[in-house]
């Protein structure tokens, strides 16, 4: 693992320490759902998607692809960089550059969306017909598929 090989070029100065995400502060904190993740000291350094993963496009994510002799060399080199920042007492610095959470970048809501029916009306969201009711007139709201017999 590329965090063990950096880290043990510490020797006394930093531990590496692995922790079920399920399990751990840190992760809850940052609202981190995946693996890996990466965290030096107390900041979260990388995200499961800087790695490429959750299905993107082959080569999106900071560190993209994952499997590219590049993108590990980039990794460790940033990893590095972190750690002596943070060994030198600038762990602000590292903090700043790093302020994303995994939660936020979580897709919180859908986007709106403008669909028709087959008779050409328009359909708007249980959420946008609640909200309001100046639709357009003749707007109707799409309701929840079931699992029943339709009638």
């Amino acid at each position: 693992m590329l965090v063990q090989e950096v880290t043990s070029k510490y020797t006394g100065r930093v531990t590496f320490v692995t922790e079920n995400f399920g399990a751990s502060k840190l992760a809850e904190k940052f609202g981190v759902k995946g693996y890996p993740a990466v965290f030096v000291d107390d900041v979260l350094v990388a995200a499961p998607r800087e790695f490429g993963y959750f299905g993107e496009v082959e080569g999106t994510g900071r560190y993209a692809p994952w499997r590219s002799a590049a993108s590990q060399e980039k990794f460790k080199s940033d990893l590095i960089r972190m750690i002596d920042l943070i060994l030198a007492g600038k762990k602000d610095v590292v903090a700043r550059e790093h302020t994303t959470t995994a939660a936020s970048q979580e897709i919180t809501a859908l986007p709106e969306v403008k669909l028709s029916d087959l008779s050409g009306r328009p359909l708007t969201s249980p959420a946008a017909s609640s909200s309001s009711n100046s639709g357009p007139p003749g707007a109707r709201r799409a309701a929840p598929l079931s699992s029943g017999s339709a009638s």
